[in-house]
């Protein structure tokens, strides 16, 4: 339970603070049950879905542009529990182009388990981007930045990501579409 009414988060009826509800906002489909629900102090959850949510129109117009006749562009409503091809843990909200016989090309937004501050940025199976969020980075460091500094670094950091997506779709030859 949260104790500081202004850093309080109302979530179905629930009281959080803000990074346990942005966890479970994240996690809003995962049931319960699953083996799908983090470690209380886990913030790769809550991470990956505000920045898939900062995201998500920019990767979904860059899918657009890269679509073909009869293809269309989905994308995840939540932060998904997945696993890698040796099984380890990764947190990820994704975004698909897809035909009428399935999957065509996947771009996800993930956080693997062991450094819950490190966004990786795939398209395909090809990491094209990662890095530690510069509030993060900011707050480890115990330095205090100007609200604009802030919001330049943000900026950066979300134009590079959307950059390395955008280059990768440039060169589709690193994936197979046909």
């Amino acid at each position: 339970m949260a104790s500081c009414p202004a850093h309080t988060v109302i979530v179905a009826a629930v009281a959080y603070c803000r990074r346990h509800a942005g966890t479970v906002n994240a996690l809003a489909a995962t049931e319960p049950d699953s083996g799908g629900m983090p470690d209380l102090h886990d913030r790769a959850p809550s991470l990956v879905n505000w920045i898939a949510s900062d995201m998500d129109g920019t990767i979904r117009a860059l899918l657009i542009d890269a679509t073909r006749p009869r293809e269309r562009v989905l994308s995840d409503g939540c932060v998904q529990l997945t696993r890698d091809m040796l099984r380890r843990g990764r947190w990820e909200r994704s975004w698909r182009i897809i035909d009428d016989t399935g999957l065509v090309l996947k771009v996800s937004i993930h956080i693997d388990d062991g450094d819950d501050s490190l966004v990786h940025v795939r398209v395909g199976d090809v990491t094209v981007g990662e890095g530690i969020p510069p509030w993060i980075t900011n707050r480890r460091n115990g330095d205090a930045v100007a609200a604009s500094i802030d919001v330049a670094q943000r900026q950066h950091f979300y134009s590079s990501l959307e950059e390395a997506i955008a280059g990768a779709l440039r060169d589709p030859g690193q994936f197979t579409r046909d």
